[in-house]
């Protein structure tokens, strides 16, 4: 069946959805009433759910039966992305969605060449529903705006690892160390500086290598998540 995100609000087990997703269910799938589809809110609790009125701008449903699902891994691994140019941070983000992904927050540092305004947070939460939904998730990633690299230094929380393409210590080297919480941060196309490598290990995350080669942007968070992933395996 197919799924759909919703912000969890029912009254006696009715549900209604407006907007994207209501246009998605009606215009662009043309699901019919009495079909039924799986309602995730985001939290990890999906619901199959039967079509009972189909209008111009909204869908109604009826809540039937929990579904309970086992798409979510235990790790919740916090991406910090330096905002890199248009294509390469769309795929970061899908494909960080579809491989686990817990939340994607996004900074600029001193090599950035871009930032971030209203309309990509956007777009890139858009790509993030959408690659939840084809990768089977209970949980809607959200892709926010951490500020600098100063700020989301000390808004990290858990393990907190720091993919530097300069460094020679192996990311593998911490996987006894895992906990719940990982914090994995990655620079922009042209790296990070070194002067912001020594003020991120002086804010306590550890320096990591992702191998011998240089990764590109758009690469890197799917190498190390695809790493942390294989333990939940």
């Amino acid at each position: 069946m197919r799924r759909f995100f919703w912000n969890g609000e029912s009254e006696d087990e009715s549900v209604i959805i407006k907007g994207d997703e209501a246009r998605h269910i009606s215009k662009v799938l043309r699901i019919q009433e009495g079909e039924q589809i799986i309602l995730c809110d985001g939290q990890c609790n999906d619901f199959i759910a039967s079509v009972e009125r189909i209008e111009s701008n909204s869908v109604n449903l009826k809540l039937l039966e929990r579904v309970l699902e086992n798409n979510e891994p235990s790790l919740n691994a916090t991406l910090y992305l330096a905002y890199t140019k248009g294509e390469r941070l769309d795929y970061a983000v899908q494909k960080s969605v579809e491989l686990g992904a817990g939340e994607i927050c996004l900074f600029t540092c001193k090599r950035c060449i871009t930032s971030g305004n209203d309309r990509k947070l956007e777009r890139l939460n858009r790509i993030s529903v959408e690659a939840s939904k084809q990768s089977n998730r209970s949980k809607l990633v959200k892709v926010t705006d951490g500020g600098s690299f100063s700020d989301v230094l000390l808004s990290a929380k858990g393990l907190k690892l720091f993919c530097y393409e300069n460094e020679t210590v192996s990311i593998k080297t911490i996987m006894g160390e895992l906990s719940n919480d990982v914090s994995i941060m990655f620079g922009p196309e042209g790296g990070f500086e070194d002067e912001e490598a020594k003020q991120a290990i002086d804010a306590g995350w550890r320096s990591v290598s992702l191998g011998k080669r240089i990764l590109r942007a758009e690469t890197a968070p799917v190498a190390a998540l695809s790493i942390l992933m294989y333990q939940e395996m």
